[in-house]
């Protein structure tokens, strides 16, 4: 009969179907890598911005500590100039 399956079609079918499993291991191996690259990357790219802020933050110490000494200066400024009137 025509319709009739053969051992050998289902063996060639089996190999199809195995191969194609072994490409979407595969596939999803390379995936895992690519994922664990890119945690990689975003974890380098957090310690990154935790640093940046905190280096941030010191810029934003010394710019208000700069603010209090010219706001000192400029006090002793009219200070001195009230005296000299």
């Amino acid at each position: 009969m025509a319709s009739d399956v053969t051992m050998k079609d289902l063996q060639s079918l089996q190999g199809y179907c195995n191969k194609q499993i072994a490409d979407v291991k595969k596939s999803v191996a390379e995936t895992g890598k690519g994922i664990d690259s890119l945690g990689k990357m975003v974890s380098q790219d957090n310690g990154l911005i935790v640093d940046i802020n905190h280096r941030i933050d010191g810029v934003e110490k010394k710019v208000a500590a700069l603010q209090d000494s010219i706001s000192a200066l400029a006090a002793e400024i009219k200070s001195l100039s009230s005296r000299l009137k």
